[in-house]
């Protein structure tokens, strides 16, 4: 897993039982916080990221591969899937991009605004083992690090890569695909690598 990083092009994320864990990931952090005002995002920082301010920034996250937006397949509930999808200003392509902590904004949670029944969801990565390219979907926000991303800047500072904590692997759009409901999961990932780079435009 390679990324395009100065200083250490190796993968900067550590699990948290290693003792150079907290530093490297500091160090990634670091590095991502100039790029994601590029990206078109600036993480929001909050006491409890299960519940943003009223007044955090909204967002689509588009994919650079196809041009079409993060989308939350049908309405936004628990465990509902994550696809692509041509824009059409639907609530389920609207997201908060929300900072774990005040000292590490841009490691984010990818946050549903409030859905029909009154609670928010986090995007969530899940990889079963054996299987290379694992499911993402919504999920009731916990805090846990399946919840959590750290923004990976490219080679390109409108966009980013969100790798996920929990396993190591980003954001994908599955095989490249360009269609409407391709489905986005969780892949190993490659450096500066289309269909896992992402621009986050404010609505």
């Amino acid at each position: 897993m390679r990324f395009s990083r100065a200083g250490d092009r190796h993968n900067p994320l550590i699990r948290s039982g290693n003792r150079m864990g907290r530093r490297r990931r500091l160090a990634l952090v670091t590095a991502a916080a100039a790029a994601c005002a590029f990206a078109g995002f600036t993480a929001t920082a909050t006491a409890s990221t299960a519940r943003p301010s009223g007044n955090s920034p909204i967002y689509t996250i588009i994919s650079k591969s196809s041009g079409k937006d993060l989308d939350v397949s049908g309405s936004v509930h628990n465990g509902a899937n994550l696809i692509i999808y041509h824009n059409h200003n639907g609530t389920n392509q609207h997201f908060r991009i929300v900072g774990d902590s005040v000292e590490n904004p841009h490691q984010v949670e990818i946050q549903t605004l409030r859905a029909a029944d009154g609670l928010i969801y986090c995007v969530w990565g899940d990889t079963v083992p054996g299987q290379s390219f694992g499911d993402a979907s919504v999920q009731l926000c916990n805090g846990s690090q399946a919840e959590q991303f750290v923004s990976v800047p490219s080679n390109d500072v409108l966009y980013i890569a969100f790798q996920n904590i929990e396993n190591g692997q980003c954001l994908d759009v599955q095989e490249n695909g360009q269609a409407d409901g391709t489905q986005v999961g969780l892949y190993a990932c490659g450096e500066n690598q289309l269909n896992q780079l992402w621009h986050a435009a404010k609505q």
